[in-house]
Formats: structure tokens, C-alpha cells, sequence
């Protein structure tokens, strides 16, 4: 991955005005030439209201800002390069894009489609890697054909999840991230794994939920938004300090822990180190407020634990039936009951 990157960032450093006189230009030739162009318009357009001395200032001018943006634009993409050096993949992503956005470059658009796919930001990896494509015209047969291959195997870790909410104008974020208000107008392209999502709309109680994602599948999410004066209250403490608090699957940090919860069933767990799971299942009723405290238990050896020692009998007791059946040696000794003595079952 580095490689890539650094590969991208000679080609950069490549660009056309070798020679010229002006140093190595960091841009691609395509920026290069529609650079003067634009200047062109603007000139024309000046040269019909000024005078020549102004439109000679405007030139210098323009030509003072066009470099001004071009040393802010390479800025920004190397210091994006030194952040990715040290995997800080967050603030490479952020200067690549504020490099891309002064100046559109698609070498810079491949960088952000590289640290995105690092951050499994895999559907926004696949808009920028086709955006460099569409972009970008002086891209090589083999590394066209090697984005290609990398686009598609981005799809097939991705799902498409659509949210089914009852109250229209809710907002949807997943990760942290807003994705659009209610009804969306089509499904959500998520990376596989475990995602959060938070629907929240006033005068509605916000509901959390964590999604197991299956990479190449499709699934709706049917979300129902319980009104605010419904709204239950769940309070949770822990009789461990550090104690960490789960809610229907969502960490909600250490106990004590308050929550408004929409009215029915909720899960709550709460882990310690060195403490059984603390597991409770509830239901709440709208409008209520309950108190729970979670009495944890020392986690327990193996040699404490009952399921040990019924698989250790077991066990035990195989070996010794398997001892009687081995002893017998064929022997014909009598089997007395009940219904008096008779010969026993042996081989011949």
C-alpha cells in the first residue's frame, strides 16, 4: 500500500515543466494546459474594461494567486503523504482532500480512493477510484486494469441496507456518519462488519442499534421511532467500579449508566475483568423508570465450573464400563437379577 503511494507521489513529482524553468510541476499535464486556458477567458474579458496597465496587473495578479493555490494544494498532499508514512490514515485523508478541493487533481483523487479503502470506507474508496478513472487519462493499461480489480473486489465486501422507518424526516447515520433523512431514496451501500446506526428526529426517542453487515448481501432494517412522551428511562449501576455497560448490544461506557429507551424488550449487559457476564433481559413499559444494579460474579476457574466436572464424570464413567467390558475376557460368568441367573452375552 505505502509502495502504491509512493509510486503515486513520483509520478506526481514528474509532471511536466522539467526544463522549463519553472521546477518540477506536482499536477498532471491535463491540469497544466487548462490551467492557461482559463487564464485566457479572464484576460479576454479584462482586456474589453481596462486599460493595458490594469490588465497587466490583473495577469500578474492571477498568475500570483494560480501559484499561491498550487504551493497550498502541494502542501497539504505531502503532508497527507508524511501522515500516511506514519498510519495516520485519518489526517492523510483529510489533507489529501483539502489538496483536492484547492486544486482537483486526480492523482490526488487515487490517494484518497488508497486511504479510504486502508480506513474499509470501502463504498467511498469505490467513488473515488472510479472518479480517478473517469478523471484521469493518462492512467497505464496494468494499473487501469489493477484499479479495476480492486473496484470489484470493494463490491463484493459490500452490502446494500435498506432503512424502512416509520416516521418520515428521521435522520439515519451510520458510524457516526449522516447518510440522509427518511425515506431514503435508495438503498445504503455499508462495508462488512459490525456498523451503528442512530435514527433520531425531534420529538421522537433516538434509537442505537449495532447491524451485522454481510458483505454482498442486501437486507432492509425496519427502525420504529417511539414518541418522546412514551419514552422509558433505564438507569444501570454496577456493584464493580469499571464496569462497562451494553444496551441491546451498544457499549454505553462505564456504569452507572442513564438511558431513554423506546417502551418493549432491551438487553442489558455488563462486563467487568475477572467477572462473569452479567446478562438481564427486560421489558419496559412507556413512560417508566427503572433502576437495575448488576451484581457481578468472580469469574470462576475451570475446575469450579459444573460443566467441568459433569464431562469429567463422564468420562469416568466410560472408562469404567469400557474396563468391565474389556475384563470380562469373554468369560461366560452368570448376570443375576431379578428374574434369577442366565448366561451372559459374550462374543463366541
Amino acid at each position: 500500500m505505502r509502495a502504491s503511494l509512493l509510486a503515486t507521489q513520483a509520478r506526481a513529482d514528474s509532471g511536466p515543466g522539467r526544463g522549463r524553468g519553472r521546477g518540477r510541476r506536482w499536477y498532471s499535464r491535463a491540469v497544466h494546459q487548462a490551467w492557461p486556458a482559463a487564464l485566457v477567458l479572464v484576460a479576454s474579458t479584462v482586456l474589453a474594461l481596462a486599460p493595458e496597465r490594469a490588465l497587466a496587473q490583473r495577469r500578474g495578479d492571477a498568475r500570483g494567486s494560480a501559484a499561491a493555490a498550487e504551493a497550498d494544494a502541494r502542501r497539504h498532499f505531502e503532508s497527507g503523504a508524511a501522515m500516511f508514512q506514519l498510519e495516520n490514515y485519518d489526517g492523510a485523508l483529510a489533507e489529501f482532500q483539502e489538496s483536492y478541493r484547492i486544486r482537483p487533481v486526480p492523482v490526488v483523487l487515487f490517494n484518497i480512493a488508497q486511504t479510504f479503502k486502508i480506513l474499509f470506507r470501502y463504498t467511498e474508496a469505490i467513488d473515488a477510484y472510479e472518479e480517478y478513472l473517469r478523471t484521469e487519462e493518462q492512467i497505464p493499461a496494468d494499473r487501469r486494469q489493477a484499479v479495476r480489480r480492486t473496484i470489484a473486489d470493494l463490491r463484493r465486501a459490500v452490502a446494500s441496507i435498506s432503512f424502512d422507518v416509520d416516521v418520515d424526516g428521521t435522520m439515519i447515520s451510520v458510524d457516526g456518519r449522516e447518510v440522509g433523512r427518511s425515506p431514503l431514496g435508495e438503498a445504503v451501500r455499508l462495508a462488512g462488519g459490525t456498523r451503528r446506526v442512530q435514527a433520531e428526529h425531534d420529538g421522537y426517542v433516538t434509537v442505537r442499534l449495532e447491524l451485522a453487515v454481510v458483505g454482498g448481501r442486501s437486507r432492509t432494517v425496519r427502525i420504529l421511532m417511539p414518541p418522546a412522551d412514551t419514552a422509558a428511562t433505564l438507569h444501570v449501576r454496577a456493584s464493580q467500579p469499571g464496569s462497562r455497560v451494553r444496551i441491546d448490544g451498544l457499549d454505553l461506557g462505564d456504569a452507572p449508566v442513564e438511558r431513554s429507551l423506546g417502551p418493549g424488550g432491551h438487553m442489558v449487559e455488563v462486563v467487568a475483568d475477572g467477572f462473569e457476564t452479567y446478562r438481564r433481559e427486560l421489558v419496559l413499559t412507556p413512560r417508566q423508570r427503572r433502576d437495575i444494579v448488576a451484581e457481578l460474579e468472580r469469574e470462576r476457574g475451570l475446575f469450579e465450573r459444573w460443566w467441568f466436572w459433569t464431562g469429567v464424570g463422564a468420562v469416568v464413567a466410560g472408562g469404567v464400563i469400557l474396563a468391565v467390558a474389556l475384563s470380562s475376557g469373554g468369560q461366560r460368568d452368570p448376570i443375576c437379577g431379578g428374574l434369577g441367573c442366565t448366561a451372559a452375552l459374550t462374543a463366541p
